[in-house]
């Protein structure tokens, strides 16, 4: 699957998988909970901002609240991986506007330097 990430019900079978593990690890559901533990909370990022600093210009809190840290490269499952909220803040610092995110959201910037604005998916 490419473009912009999964919703709803329509996720891949990765994600599908990668929920159930983390429903057994323990993780929240919702990151919008205060709670001390919200820096160890799962998400979901791309090889190209691993590996290639690809710069991030979405960031999609989904129905179930899972985040999703996304450059413009178009990505298959295989490209998928699974971080740490913490790992992406320590990445760009401009990263926690994902505090201000609510379920079915994305965040926008045009590029790195820009503003980020905040719709409903």
């Amino acid at each position: 699957m490419t473009g912009w990430g999964w919703r709803g019900t329509n996720a891949s079978p990765l994600m599908k998988m990668m929920k159930k593990i983390l429903g057994w690890l323990g993780t929240k559901g919702n990151v919008t909970e205060p709670c001390p533990e919200i820096s160890c909370k799962f998400a979901f990022t791309t090889r190209f901002v691993l590996e290639e600093h690809a710069k991030i210009l979405r960031i999609i809190c989904d129905s179930d609240g899972d985040l999703h840290f996304l450059s413009n490269d178009q990505f298959q499952d295989s490209d998928m991986e699974v971080v740490t909220l913490s790992q992406m803040l320590l990445m760009d610092n401009s990263l926690k506007i994902v505090y201000q995110l609510r379920p079915s959201t994305v965040a926008i910037r045009s590029f790195a330097s820009s503003e980020w604005r905040v719709e409903e998916l």
